[in-house]
């Protein structure tokens, strides 16, 4: 193995860096998804050792272990929001979160221990919470190098020489191993999370198009309805004019490369605020969310027809006296319906009512 191989798996688990920023967001909510039951663990257990002090009258242990059961009860009341924040924040939480988890054994096991005891739980946690936690190498590993490097200097100061002797070995020794392991360990786990999302693609996106297909864009629309009341939005109902006569007079290449253009066109007046989707062979859907008005629902459809216009397929030759062009139904929430079923049955409506009156055009419900 030679050393830029190498160290691309201490760094990155052995994983390509672009593929790492590409699926970023999928390892942090793989990170929320630890912290939330770990931080449920973490307040029910010093809520118990709360208790358990306030029965031995240990003041100090039970105001500790109170304070400690109340981060981690808010912790796992922020853990809910993580999914809707960047992802840089997402993992910055769960950091501070392992971290405080780091600090708390070191005084629990440095300042509250007798001298002569050596620490158990921090060496511990030096080892696992690299098996739990899923992000690249070298993160978690200054993580606990710096954790380390506070327990070994809190040690010196607060046990005998033995004892502090025997700790920072232990401490070294447990940090070494973290290390050596946990390439391995991230490999493994990003390796997971990366198969899984392609899969998912796999069966949520049309190959020929890029764009979601049926099913996967009405899961994605029905729960953009449940969980933000919009203003305005709107759902388009778009077919190409024509396509059988396309692809019987010009063959099935010339009709995937329309189909492939018209999604590209799709895509280019697509933004966070819009689902779009391959709905049959020539058909889309496409909800805009977020509107101001009806007037900027009719906005996005004349673009969308003037982008076809002057897209490649109608550069071509043979389609100068045949173009592509669309006819699309608009159905507007809340005022046609607010029920994504009956949103596509007006837009479906209002699509042939655009054909009728002439194609290459679009028609409101």
């Amino acid at each position: 193995m030679g050393l830029k191989k190498l160290l691309k798996f201490f760094f990155y688990g052995g994983i390509d860096r672009k593929i790492y920023k590409l699926y970023h967001r999928d390892i942090a909510d793989e990170m929320t998804l630890i912290l939330r039951p770990l931080c449920a663990f973490v307040a029910v257990a010093f809520l118990f050792f709360g208790i358990y002090g306030c029965i031995r009258g240990e003041s100090v242990g039970v105001v500790l272990n109170v304070i400690v059961c109340l981060l981690a009860i808010i912790m796992f009341l922020f853990t809910k929001i993580l999914p809707d924040v960047s992802s840089h924040l997402s993992n910055v939480c769960t950091y501070v979160s392992m971290m405080f988890m780091l600090f708390y054994a070191i005084v629990s096991g440095c300042i509250f221990n007798k001298p002569h005891q050596p620490v158990v739980t921090f060496m511990v946690l030096i080892v696992s919470i690299p098996i739990l936690m899923v992000d690249v190498p070298w993160h978690i590993m200054l993580m606990n190098g710096i954790a380390v490097l506070g327990f070994i200097i809190t040690d010196y100061f607060t046990k005998d020489a033995n004892t502090h002797s025997l700790d920072t070995r232990n401490a070294i020794v447990f940090y070494l191993l973290s290390c050596f392991v946990l390439p391995f360990l991230v490999h493994s786990k990003i390796e997971g999370i990366v198969n899984k999302r392609q899969l998912e693609k796999d069966r949520d996106i049309d190959n020929l198009t890029g764009l979601f297909y049926r099913n996967a864009a009405s899961k994605l629309v029905m729960n953009n309805l449940l969980e933000k009341p919009f203003q305005v939005a709107a759902m388009y109902m778009i077919d190409v004019d024509n396509f059988k006569h396309i692809n019987d007079t010009y063959g099935h290449a010339v009709g995937d490369k329309a189909i492939s253009d018209v999604a590209e066109c799709i895509k280019k007046i697509a933004s966070e605020k819009m689902v779009a989707a391959r709905y049959g062979g020539d058909e889309f859907i496409l909800f805009i969310s977020n509107l101001q008005n009806k007037q900027e629902a009719e906005m996005y459809a004349d673009k969308l027809i003037s982008l076809v216009a002057s897209s490649d397929i109608n550069k071509m030759p043979e389609m100068k006296e045949n173009p592509i062009t669309l006819s699309i139904g608009i159905a507007l929430y809340p005022q046609d319906s607010k029920s994504y079923d009956k949103l596509l049955v007006k837009s479906d409506r209002a699509l042939y009512k655009a054909k009728n009156q002439g194609k290459n055009r679009y028609s409101l419900y």
